[in-house]
């Protein structure tokens, strides 16, 4: 019996190991078609298009839901999408005016040169209580400029810009989630505050819509950190991460080319280091970085290093945005922004494409080898970020050779910083806006209420949007030093510029498959525009009232 029983348990073990392994190979078969759809290049999506001027004044339509924004204030809801013919937009469309009044959905007929911008946008969002957001703020902005061609050509697009006041004067703090490019690209961003009221003092803040985009924006909070005497804080690279140190000035800081710019990166100042011209013609058609090298002192002999860094990205990016992933692809780019928003694993795709192309690559030297340690992403055009990052350096050594890397002209480099010393980070105190109040005659106990929480509720903002929010600092509880910092989340969707959707030669798909053509496209653009649009980026902001 007990032999009977045994092989009876045996066969139900056997079978029960049959079925378990069955299991893992129809779950492993998953996992590898998984990984297939994940990396395969043959994104059906993603076959390249060239366009051409004649095909363009033929008619060319997009399937994507758009909002279209007018010089006269009108805002256009086309759900299903529209043709563009001849320069001229055909949309069965429901139309807004000023007043916020809306027409029955019929066909318009809207020529191209009366877009102030085209934006998109999801359908399932609450769109007429945006739409009413979306036309006081695209009147707003059309009044103010009335007879100008800035808005068509603006260049200040750089998500939410963050602000502090001294007294009444506002000082430009941050820009938030800079690179969160749609909905798939949602991230937290951790950026330091220069400013800590005085005890019993509100903090006050500003975030503004200097840009003709709108903001998604999910949360945001003011936290702060109380540490030693005599120590700062920084954000780190991993989002909401701080470290402490005292920071030391390098020995010595040497471009790629041979010139000393240790004067450039030793003071937080007006003087940066950026690449000099000849060193961009000859790396950057071909991808290739540039780089600062520093030489660290390390008497203690320490394993580990922490490095901070105030920079900010130059407006090559800017170019890359609006010129090579936007402008090249003229009508299909909604399309584009429609797949940046809806699937995932093209998002997925692109963002690992920039991080592979953006940033600064910290590389440390360990045996004579230079290794990839860190990365320090992007930023944007606008503010100065500060970021730490700790890498580990060879233990025991005196002295410290590291390389931060970046894509030549692509970065503005102000100061470098590191401390070869350990700090404990206690855990940061996080701040809700207690009031707010704003130009658009949004709710303010509604916009207290979608800001004061990480969830699936948004507050959009739109062009020349000011939100002013108050939070009660406490006071500070031990002796030492105390740093603010704003933390906010989300995401924000560019509006097609008018000027974008004319029919032309140039328009082709952007692929992310080809980055030797993304490389030769952006170095040619970058030549040809690098001198004009310094001129021209920082006087082409919305205005806001």
């Amino acid at each position: 019996m007990k032999v009977n029983a045994g092989k009876q348990c045996g066969s139900h073990e056997d079978a029960e190991e049959a079925r378990s392994s069955a299991r893992h190979r129809f779950s492993f078969v998953l996992f590898l078609s998984f990984l297939f759809l994940l990396f395969s290049c043959a994104d059906p999506v993603e076959q390249r298009v060239r366009i051409t001027k004649a095909e363009l004044l033929h008619g060319v339509g997009t399937g994507a839901s758009a909002r279209i924004h007018t010089f006269d204030g009108s805002v256009y809801l086309a759900t299903k999408g529209f043709i563009i013919k001849n320069d001229t937009i055909s949309a069965s469309a429901q139309k807004y005016d000023m007043t916020r009044l809306s027409d029955s959905e019929r066909e318009w007929q809207i020529p191209i040169d009366s877009v102030v911008g085209v934006e998109y946008f999801a359908v399932e969002m609450p769109g007429l209580r945006e739409v009413g957001n979306a036309v006081s703020a695209t009147t707003f902005t059309v009044y103010s400029l009335a007879g100008s061609l800035v808005l068509l050509k603006a260049l200040f697009g750089s998500c939410p810009t963050f602000y502090t006041y001294d007294g009444e004067a506002p000082v430009l703090e941050a820009e938030g989630f800079s690179y969160s490019i749609g909905k798939y690209f949602e991230a937290g961003d951790l950026d330091r505050l220069h400013v800590d009221p005085p005890s019993g003092a509100p903090l006050r803040l500003d975030i503004r819509n200097e840009a003709l985009e709108t903001h998604y924006i999910n949360q945001v909070e003011v936290r702060y950190l109380e540490h030693p005497a005599g120590t700062e804080a920084y954000p780190g690279v991993e989002p909401g991460t701080v470290h402490i140190l005292k920071p030391r000035s390098p020995a010595s800081a040497v471009s790629m080319s041979g010139r000393n710019v240790l004067g450039a990166v030793i003071r937080r100042d007006a003087e940066s280091h950026e690449s000099d011209e000849q060193t961009t013609r000859a790396l950057l058609l071909e991808g290739k970085r540039d780089y600062v090298e520093c030489e660290f002192e390390n008497p203690t002999g320490s394993s580990t290093m922490t490095l901070v860094l105030r920079g900010r990205n130059t407006l090559q990016n800017t170019v890359l945005l609006y010129d090579v992933m936007m402008r090249n692809q003229g009508p299909l780019v909604l399309e584009w922004i429609s797949k940046v928003n809806e699937n995932p694993l093209y998002s997925w795709r692109l963002y690992r494409w920039y991080k592979e192309h953006s940033g600064i690559q910290v590389f440390v030297e360990h045996d004579g080898e230079f290794e990839l340690e860190e990365r320090v992403p992007d930023t944007g055009p606008i503010a100065w970020k500060e970021t730490a990052v700790q890498v580990p350096v060879d233990p025991g050594s005196k002295t410290v050779r590291i390389r931060f890397a970046f894509l030549p002209e692509s970065w503005a480099i102000d100061w470098i910083g590191y401390d070869d010393q350990q700090y404990d980070v206690g855990p940061l105190t996080g701040l809700a806006p207690a009031a707010a109040t704003n130009n658009r005659g949004t709710d303010n106990h509604s916009i207290v209420s979608l800001l004061g929480k990480d969830d699936d509720d948004y507050l959009p903002t739109y062009p020349g949007t000011i939100i002013n929010l108050t939070f009660e600092a406490p006071a500070i509880r031990n002796p030492g030093a105390r740093t603010f910092f704003v933390w906010s989340k989300g995401y924000y969707i560019e509006w097609v510029r008018g000027e974008w959707l004319k029919a032309r030669d140039d328009v082709i798909v952007f692929d992310i498959r080809d980055p030797q053509k993304i490389s030769r496209d952006l170095a040619d653009l970058w030549r040809q525009k690098r001198s004009a649009i310094k001129e021209q980026f920082y006087v082409q902001k919305i205005p806001l009232r």
